[in-house]
């Protein structure tokens, strides 16, 4: 009997080596699914944020589109133009009060000379100025 204990143990040992081994090859394709998953995962996410991207450009290019969009943008660059002329005659009278102040010898006449010119369109009060859309914007009617 002891044969057959032995031949027993043997055949259990052979068993146990085979299943630890089946085991630590299921560990490893587990750990490497993980890791499979992690990647695509990881993927999934930068795609999910390019996929919100496009669409936020595909609703800013609607949004542009549109003749409301096109109309506040002439609006916000005719402001612009204003403001930047509205400085320009402000630095310009502060400049001829300075020299005045200065005894640089100018007078009127040349300070007038200096003070910015008015858009054509500005010039006559009778006639509104024709809107003018900013570059890159298409005009429809």
């Amino acid at each position: 009997m002891s044969k057959a204990v032995e031949l027993l143990q043997k055949h259990l040992v052979k068993v146990k080596m085979a299943c630890a081994q089946r085991e630590h090859e299921l560990l490893e394709r587990i750990r490497l699914c993980d890791e499979q998953k992690a990647q695509l995962e990881a993927d999934y996410e930068i795609a999910k944020e390019e996929l919100q991207l496009c669409w936020a450009f595909v609703e800013q290019l609607k949004k542009e589109n549109t003749l409301k969009w096109r109309c506040e943008e002439r609006d916000d660059w005719k402001a612009l133009v204003q403001s930047m002329q509205d400085d320009r005659a402000r630095l310009l009278r502060e400049n001829a009060t300075l020299r005045r102040k200065l005894g640089e010898g100018h007078d009127d006449d040349e300070v007038k000379d200096e003070t910015p010119a008015q858009p054509r369109s500005a010039s006559s009060s009778s006639s509104r100025p024709k809107p003018v859309c900013p570059p890159g914007a298409t005009r429809s009617v």
